[in-house]
């Protein structure tokens, strides 16, 4: 009769009794087939839930041309996005900020607040499947936002 391969047994002493290591058969049937439904179960509600999520990501961009700090806050749908202050770069184009961010599908309004110039500017974008470009430019007299659907590039 040959050993039952399927219990492991100590390997300190060749003579019996052998004493197994564990109180069951190393690769038991249901115990295995339980693990893989619930590995399969949980796969299927990570793809189900990535599948029907509504989110998309947007990606923000921030210019400060005023070639000196400026303090700004960026709100989303009154939600706090980005409040500091923006540094300065010598070398064009400037970008002081990059940000991606994900927003649900749906009409959303961006606001950015300059508080040592008393300026707030705000506009509405939309999210769906293009990519969305939030663009926050600090120029010396005005703050401009914007907003481009579609893939870019920033150099």
């Amino acid at each position: 009769m040959l050993p039952n391969m399927r219990v492991q047994r100590t390997r300190s002493s060749a003579s019996p009794p052998h004493s197994p290591l564990t109180r069951w058969p190393l690769g038991d049937p249901k115990r295995h087939r339980l693990g893989l439904a619930l590995q399969g179960l949980a796969l299927g509600c990570i793809l189900t839930a990535c599948a029907s999520s509504s989110t998309r990501f947007q990606n923000l961009v921030v210019w400060n041309q005023t070639d000196k700090p400026e303090r700004i806050s960026i709100t989303v749908d009154g939600s706090e996005v980005y409040s500091g202050v923006l540094g300065t770069i010598d070398w064009f184009p400037k970008i002081v900020r990059t940000q991606s961010m994900a927003w649900p599908a749906g009409q959303h309004t961006i606001a950015v607040t300059v508080p040592g110039r008393g300026i707030t500017r705000s506009t509405t974008f939309v999210v769906s499947d293009k990519p969305v470009n939030l663009h926050v430019m600090v120029n010396l007299e005005e703050v401009e936002v914007g907003v481009t659907y579609g893939p870019e590039a920033y150099l």
